[in-house]
Protein backbone atom coordinates (compact mmCIF):
# COMPACT_ATOMS: atom_id res chain seq x y z
CA UNK A 1 0.00 0.00 0.00
CA UNK A 2 2.84 2.40 0.78
CA UNK A 3 5.33 1.25 -1.82
CA UNK A 4 7.22 4.52 -2.08
CA UNK A 5 6.59 5.93 1.39
CA UNK A 6 9.89 7.30 2.63
CA UNK A 7 11.70 6.67 -0.66
CA UNK A 8 13.52 8.95 -3.04
CA UNK A 9 11.67 10.57 -5.92
CA UNK A 10 13.93 8.61 -8.27
CA UNK A 11 12.58 5.28 -6.97
CA UNK A 12 8.99 6.46 -7.28
CA UNK A 13 9.64 7.85 -10.76
CA UNK A 14 11.32 4.67 -12.00
CA UNK A 15 8.58 2.41 -10.61
CA UNK A 16 5.94 4.48 -12.37
CA UNK A 17 7.89 4.74 -15.61
CA UNK A 18 8.02 8.54 -15.45
CA UNK A 19 10.73 10.89 -16.62
CA UNK A 20 12.68 12.85 -14.01
CA UNK A 21 10.57 15.99 -14.60
CA UNK A 22 7.41 13.84 -14.57
CA UNK A 23 8.34 12.37 -11.19
CA UNK A 24 9.04 15.80 -9.71
CA UNK A 25 5.75 17.12 -11.14
CA UNK A 26 3.81 14.18 -9.67
CA UNK A 27 5.31 14.76 -6.22
CA UNK A 28 4.48 18.47 -6.48
CA UNK A 29 0.86 17.59 -7.29
CA UNK A 30 0.69 15.12 -4.39
CA UNK A 31 2.08 17.82 -2.08
CA UNK A 32 -0.44 20.37 -3.34
CA UNK A 33 -3.24 17.88 -2.63
CA UNK A 34 -1.91 17.33 0.91
CA UNK A 35 -1.15 13.65 0.24
CA UNK A 36 2.65 13.68 0.42
CA UNK A 37 5.56 15.81 1.52
CA UNK A 38 9.24 16.04 0.75
CA UNK A 39 11.80 15.59 3.50
CA UNK A 40 15.57 15.64 3.55
CA UNK A 41 17.14 12.20 3.55
CA UNK A 42 18.69 11.87 7.03
CA UNK A 43 21.43 9.62 5.61
CA UNK A 44 22.26 11.97 2.73
CA UNK A 45 21.36 15.61 3.28
CA UNK A 46 21.40 16.25 -0.47
CA UNK A 47 18.69 13.66 -1.09
CA UNK A 48 14.95 14.15 -0.78
CA UNK A 49 12.49 11.51 0.42
CA UNK A 50 8.79 11.46 -0.34
CA UNK A 51 6.55 10.53 2.57
CA UNK A 52 2.81 10.17 2.77
CA UNK A 53 0.92 12.53 5.03
CA UNK A 54 -1.75 11.10 7.32
CA UNK A 55 -4.28 12.10 4.65
CA UNK A 56 -2.15 10.35 2.02
CA UNK A 57 -2.07 7.18 4.12
CA UNK A 58 -5.86 7.25 4.45
CA UNK A 59 -6.22 7.71 0.68
CA UNK A 60 -3.80 4.84 0.00
CA UNK A 61 -5.75 2.63 2.39
CA UNK A 62 -9.05 3.56 0.71
CA UNK A 63 -7.64 2.71 -2.73
CA UNK A 64 -6.21 -0.59 -1.50
CA UNK A 65 -9.51 -1.54 0.15
CA UNK A 66 -11.47 -0.73 -3.02
CA UNK A 67 -9.05 -2.78 -5.10
CA UNK A 68 -9.31 -5.69 -2.69
CA UNK A 69 -13.11 -5.55 -2.75
CA UNK A 70 -13.15 -5.58 -6.56
CA UNK A 71 -10.78 -8.55 -6.67
CA UNK A 72 -12.78 -10.46 -4.06
CA UNK A 73 -15.98 -9.84 -6.02
CA UNK A 74 -14.38 -11.05 -9.24
CA UNK A 75 -12.88 -14.14 -7.64
CA UNK A 76 -16.00 -14.92 -5.65
CA UNK A 77 -17.36 -16.98 -8.54
CA UNK A 78 -14.45 -19.43 -8.13
CA UNK A 79 -14.36 -22.14 -5.50
CA UNK A 80 -11.34 -22.50 -3.20
CA UNK A 81 -9.55 -25.00 -5.45
CA UNK A 82 -10.00 -22.76 -8.50
CA UNK A 83 -8.80 -19.70 -6.60
CA UNK A 84 -5.71 -21.58 -5.44
CA UNK A 85 -4.95 -22.72 -8.99
CA UNK A 86 -5.40 -19.17 -10.33
CA UNK A 87 -3.09 -17.72 -7.68
CA UNK A 88 -0.43 -20.29 -8.59
CA UNK A 89 -0.64 -19.30 -12.25
CA UNK A 90 -0.53 -15.58 -11.39
CA UNK A 91 2.52 -16.12 -9.16
CA UNK A 92 4.23 -17.86 -12.07
CA UNK A 93 3.34 -15.04 -14.47
CA UNK A 94 4.71 -12.44 -12.07
CA UNK A 95 7.89 -14.43 -11.52
CA UNK A 96 8.47 -14.80 -15.26
CA UNK A 97 7.78 -11.10 -15.85
CA UNK A 98 10.46 -10.10 -13.34
CA UNK A 99 13.82 -9.70 -15.06
CA UNK A 100 15.38 -7.18 -12.67
CA UNK A 101 14.89 -5.29 -9.40
CA UNK A 102 13.48 -2.43 -11.49
CA UNK A 103 10.81 -4.77 -12.89
CA UNK A 104 10.05 -5.87 -9.34
CA UNK A 105 9.50 -2.28 -8.22
CA UNK A 106 7.11 -1.65 -11.10
CA UNK A 107 5.03 -4.68 -10.17
CA UNK A 108 5.22 -4.19 -6.41
CA UNK A 109 3.92 -0.64 -6.60
CA UNK A 110 0.47 -2.15 -7.26
CA UNK A 111 0.71 -4.81 -4.59
CA UNK A 112 -0.55 -5.11 -1.06
CA UNK A 113 2.59 -6.33 0.66
CA UNK A 114 0.67 -7.84 3.54
CA UNK A 115 -1.50 -9.85 1.14
CA UNK A 116 1.40 -11.31 -0.86
CA UNK A 117 3.58 -12.05 2.16
CA UNK A 118 6.23 -9.56 1.08
CA UNK A 119 9.12 -10.12 1.13
CA UNK A 120 9.34 -13.78 2.16
CA UNK A 121 6.60 -15.17 -0.07
CA UNK A 122 6.36 -12.53 -2.80
CA UNK A 123 7.13 -14.16 -6.17
CA UNK A 124 8.36 -10.85 -7.58
CA UNK A 125 10.76 -10.09 -4.73
CA UNK A 126 11.96 -13.69 -4.60
CA UNK A 127 12.73 -13.59 -8.34
CA UNK A 128 14.58 -10.26 -8.07
CA UNK A 129 16.59 -11.65 -5.15
CA UNK A 130 17.35 -14.78 -7.18
CA UNK A 131 18.57 -12.69 -10.12
CA UNK A 132 20.85 -10.74 -7.79
CA UNK A 133 22.21 -13.96 -6.23
CA UNK A 134 20.63 -13.25 -2.84
CA UNK A 135 18.77 -16.58 -2.74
Amino acid sequence: MNFADGRRIEELRAALGLSQPGGAHLVSRLEAAGLAERRRDPQDGRGVLVTLTPRGRRMARTVAEAREAAIRESLGVLDEREQSALLGVLDDILRRATHSRRDARRVCRLCDGEACGHPGDCPVTLRADELEGKR
